[in-house]
């Protein structure tokens, strides 16, 4: 009985669930929800099922918790730094923006890829993923670029418009890494790359975005 107790210690469960939401994000983002079974996130987590079963009763509620470990993380990290969200200039809050997207994209590529998988349709899946998680998120980003606006510090595009310019540009380059390393033998896990991704996206989209300074 003490072995089996053991085995069952807070913090072995929290490692095996999120040894369990990991694989289970891998394969949701190579395969989708549908081509993705329990059994096959079971045996690459190595786990039993029924374990598996355990922690979370569906396939939807097991895709929906991987999808929030990564949210989870955005929100405490952004939190955080909320004080200088508040504190400091426009200009210096779009440029903190985009580099901290781009860093979570490049850990979390599987997010961008099960996104768009359910962005081309109308399902409960997008329902959820809106409610919970695109529409406040979208909403602090919108409210950022519309306060850089308001101070005449960005152009006034649509955020309609922007937030997807702004997605496309930090996503695809990380969701798109087989394809990256094949054409140009350039490894989007590479923490360098990392950074000048992010030094691109500010320079291009940021000069792109500012209003001129006046003199």
């Amino acid at each position: 009985m003490a072995k089996a107790e053991k085995k069952r210690s807070p913090r072995s469960e929290q490692a095996t669930r999120q040894r369990i939401l990991a694989v289970a994000l891998k394969l949701f983002a190579q395969r989708g929800h549908d081509g993705t079974t329990i059994s096959e996130v079971a045996r690459q987590a190595e786990v039993a099922q029924p374990l598996l079963h355990y922690y979370f009763e569906s396939k939807t509620a097991l895709w929906q918790a991987a999808i929030e470990m990564v949210y989870t993380e955005h929100q405490a990290e952004f939190a955080v730094a909320d004080h200088l969200v508040h504190s400091l200039e426009p200009r210096l809050v779009l440029e903190m923006m985009l580099r901290h997207w781009v860093q979570l994209t490049a850990k979390y590529p599987e997010v961008g890829m099960i996104m768009q998988q359910e962005a081309g349709q109308i399902s409960p899946r997008l329902d959820w993923l809106v409610e919970c998680h695109l529409r406040p998120t979208q909403a602090l980003t919108a409210g950022l670029l519309e306060k850089a606006q308001q101070e005449k510090c960005i152009k006034a595009i649509p955020v309609e418009h922007l937030i997807p310019i702004i997605t496309g540009a930090v996503r695809f380059f990380f969701s798109s890494g087989p394809y990256i390393k094949s054409i140009y033998e350039v490894d989007v896990n590479d923490p360098a790359v990392i950074k000048n991704h992010a030094d691109y996206i500010v320079d291009i989209l940021l000069k792109g975005l500012l209003m001129p300074t006046r003199k």
